[in-house]
């Protein structure tokens, strides 16, 4: 069985200070996210379980489950996880 581990714990601060402090010349745009920083925070929605269990026996065992609720296309998800893999934004671990 395996887990994602997030690895961009500070960097979602960041974020969420910029788009949503209202003190911020960015409040509440969050259309300004590049995508990296989507990827971030899509990525701390999963370790969150925002979406489904973060465990699971395979990476498209685990899109199967998050396109289940978040209703992104099975591709889309698979290519983000990659991503986000590659980015090292998430790293798998086993339990």
């Amino acid at each position: 069985m395996l887990k994602f581990e997030f690895l961009k714990k500070s960097e979602v601060e960041k974020i969420n200070n910029r788009f949503s402090n209202e003190d911020s010349i960015d409040f509440d745009n969050w259309n300004l996210m590049s995508e990296e920083e989507i990827l971030i925070m899509d990525a701390a929605m999963f370790v969150d379980e925002a979406y489904c269990d973060n465990k699971f026996n395979s990476i498209k065992e685990f899109a199967n489950n998050v396109v289940e609720e978040e209703g992104d296309s099975f591709e889309s998800t698979v290519d983000r996880i990659n991503k986000m893999l590659n980015k090292n934004i998430l790293k798998t671990v086993n339990l």
